[in-house]
């Protein structure tokens, strides 16, 4: 069998511009910057090497729960058992038009927000949640007490909600 590597980014573009036409003149304020964080293969700091990322659709009033250690419910992109034990970076985008969804509150949950599993996050429709946290020892993924990412369908409305999920960690 051959060697598994990882490297991976990401990626953020900004910019903004004010433009304020005055009687005698047009004063401007422009910024734009680009953010990267970069993992390298391994498992210190600034590294990562599993990788996971999927498109999921949840029903009106329905919840996804996402396992990163420990099931074999999940498999990364070459088709092995998920078993992240540290997450490093986390990025949830919400697809739809109209939903929200809410990213929090399992029963195992990842310490995303701090302890206990009651804290929640909102991500409206087109809206993006991302973090990270590239140091060697963040955010642990213990089976069966700290390793459940859950989605659930605000259920205003009787669509379905797509959402895709990113996640690094080691």
């Amino acid at each position: 069998m051959g060697t598994i590597s990882f490297s991976g980014s990401i990626k953020i573009n900004i910019s903004g511009s004010h433009l304020n036409t005055l009687d005698l003149g047009i004063t401007t304020n422009s910024v734009g910057d680009a953010l990267e964080q970069a993992f390298a293969n391994g498992e210190g700091a600034g590294e990562a090497n599993k990788f996971f990322h999927d498109r999921v659709d949840i029903g009106a009033s329905g919840t996804k729960v996402i396992y990163l250690n420990g099931t074999s419910q999940e498999t990364d992109g070459l088709g092995q058992a998920l078993a992240i034990t540290k997450l490093k970076a986390l990025i949830i985008k919400n697809n739809a038009t109209l939903d929200k969804l809410t990213l929090g509150n399992a029963s195992n949950p990842v310490p995303l927000f701090s302890s206990g599993a009651t804290h929640t996050f909102d991500i409206y429709s087109g809206g993006i949640f991302l973090a990270t946290w590239p140091t060697a020892a963040r955010l642990p993924c213990v089976a069966d007490s700290s390793d459940e990412i859950k989605l659930e369908h605000e259920g205003v409305s009787s669509v379905t909600v797509t959402a895709d999920i990113y996640a690094f960690g080691v």
